[in-house]
């Protein structure tokens, strides 16, 4: 693998570990709000998966729907983890 592909991988998962820390950020902002309704969000995103994008993976179109309906603190643990050296 060649130079720019590696930094193009390195740009995604960067990109993709953001995108989920700003999902479960929001998750966490909204479920601290009055009113807040876990069924609402929960059948959202059952929708979704039950209605998947036409192209593309599948996989990393769920990858994201489906972290919503872990806990997040699991996710900003493992994210936060410092590398052993």
């Amino acid at each position: 693998m060649n130079h720019e592909n590696e930094k193009l991988l390195l740009e995604l998962d960067s990109f993709r570990f953001g995108m989920l820390a700003a999902l479960h950020s929001l998750k966490a902002s909204l479920q601290e709000s009055p009113h807040f309704n876990q069924t609402v969000l929960e059948d959202a995103i059952t929708f979704f998966l039950a209605q998947p994008a036409s192209r593309g993976d599948r996989g990393s179109f769920e990858s994201p729907l489906r972290a919503l309906l872990t806990d997040e603190t699991e996710f900003l643990k493992a994210i936060l983890q410092k590398p052993q050296s």
